[in-house]
């Protein structure tokens, strides 16, 4: 592979962040989308057994080696590392369109007023982008180093008190290949989720809230519109607030 940014005049006052663990699979394709930036900084978690370590390496990318033990704090690590002034925060799995990565180039040569952008994710399951439910929401990824901090162990957010934006384009999310990598990563997640979380579960809750998540994700949310994909993935939704859920009872009345 050849380096990020080679051949490619990288003009753009911007540090790319990536967080990966036994990313061999997806790191590539990511790094190949961060010729634009100045700087591509690859926290890798030192438990990897895959070849993540040796392709960010063939990168030229900056490397962080870390526990990935809370999200916020491995985002917050590549931030503090950044020595560009705007930070694009992703995941190895995600991938920008060319309406997105045009998006980001024209705010960051232009922007003044704002501290920051949310970008649209959507995944992208069974062979279809779905454009509702959970699999479709907001998030702000592009900020300047100094606006803001990541805070929550998961499902981390950045966070300003600064005037914020929209940009067009898409995010899309290679998150799960089919239901058994759904499932698989679903047990890392709901472990970590129900080891921090100060939530109180009752027994009852394994039960209602499973339910309520499949109205919401697959009828209110529209989810319905996403075709069999959708329905797959508002049920495995329901799967993994029940598991979550379960371990919080368990961890709690044990």
């Amino acid at each position: 592979m050849e380096g990020v940014g080679a051949g490619v005049e990288m003009t753009l006052p911007i540090t790319i962040g990536i967080l990966a663990k036994n990313e061999q699979d997806d790191l590539p394709g990511c790094l190949a989308q961060c010729q634009f930036a100045r700087e591509v900084i690859v926290l890798v978690d030192r438990s990897s057994t895959d070849r993540t370590l040796e392709i960010a390496r063939e990168a030229n990318a900056k490397i962080i080696i870390a526990e990935l033990e809370s999200f916020a704090d491995a985002h917050n690590q590549i931030q503090e590392a950044a020595t560009e002034e705007w930070v694009l925060s992703l995941d190895a799995d995600e991938r920008l369109t060319p309406e997105l990565l045009s998006s980001i180039k024209g705010f960051i040569g232009s922007s003044e007023k704002y501290a920051g952008a949310y970008v649209l994710r959507q995944d992208v399951f069974l062979g279809r982008r779905l454009r509702h439910g959970d699999a479709s929401d907001w998030f702000l990824r592009l900020g300047k180093k100094a606006a803001g901090k990541w805070h929550r162990p998961v499902h981390e957010v950045w966070e300003t008190n600064e005037p914020v934006t929209k940009l067009a384009g898409i995010l899309e999310h290679y998150s799960h290949k089919n239901s058994a990598d759904y499932l698989q990563k679903m047990e890392f997640y709901t472990d970590l989720d129900a080891s921090r979380s100060q939530e109180r579960a009752a027994w009852w809750q394994m039960i209602i809230y499973p339910i309520a998540k499949f109205i919401k994700v697959y009828f209110v949310q529209l989810g319905i519109l996403d075709g069999w994909p959708g329905l797959v993935f508002a049920c495995l939704n329901t799967r993994y607030s029940y598991t979550k859920r379960r371990k919080l009872y368990y961890r709690q009345h044990a």
